[in-house]
């Protein structure tokens, strides 16, 4: 994939590190959590992003620049009953993403963590939760703009860090009214 997306574009300039799975193995008590699943959760959620950005460091490293986004969870957070598997997984993304951010800084390769800041309403999700109306998820659009933030250079220097889509929309939102608010006054007097 890595050396295919090079040979296209002659370079790899941001990888979107967005993993969860397996489904099955979500919501299983500790006792009744099999080897097999623990590591096939740990395989998609941090070892799938693990093996994607060793093989696209070795070009962004040799540009000097390039982003990782790393999607997350809430529950990498704070855990969840039920779900030690996947909550045990987000957190090993969080770390991943701090000693990533570590390693790749000398060459300007910048790596940070995404969590949505609740489900959202994806084609997966909205199968494995059949009772819950997709208005009442996050829509997509919510995390595209905190991706299309952290891929460009407007979040030049922000490296490490673990950000929520939904703080960040809002935080955004009440800046840019007070922006808004300003202007006006300005304009006023």
């Amino acid at each position: 994939m890595v050396q295919k997306t090079a040979g296209v574009f002659g370079r790899i300039d941001i990888l979107v590190n967005n993993a969860g799975g397996p489904l099955n193995s979500y919501q299983t008590h500790i006792c009744d959590l099999n080897t097999n699943d623990w590591r096939a959760v740990f395989d998609v959620n941090v070892t799938g992003m693990f093996l994607c950005s060793r093989a696209v460091a070795p070009y962004m490293i040799k540009q000097k620049s390039g982003v990782i986004i790393n999607i997350s969870s809430g529950m990498g957070k704070r855990g969840r009953a039920g779900m030690i598997a996947y909550s045990a997984a987000k957190f090993a993304v969080e770390g991943l993403t701090q000693s990533l951010a570590l390693d790749l800084s000398p060459w300007n390769i910048r790596v940070n963590a995404l969590e949505p800041g609740g489900l959202t309403a994806t084609p997966g999700m909205l199968r494995k939760n059949p009772d819950m109306p997709p208005d009442k998820m996050l829509q997509p659009g919510v995390i595209r703009d905190v991706l299309v933030y952290l891929a460009s250079e407007d979040s030049a220097g922000v490296t490490g860090q673990s950000l929520t889509a939904t703080s960040w929309n809002l935080e955004r939102r009440e800046i840019q009214r007070l922006v808004e608010c300003r202007s006006r006054t300005s304009t006023d007097v």
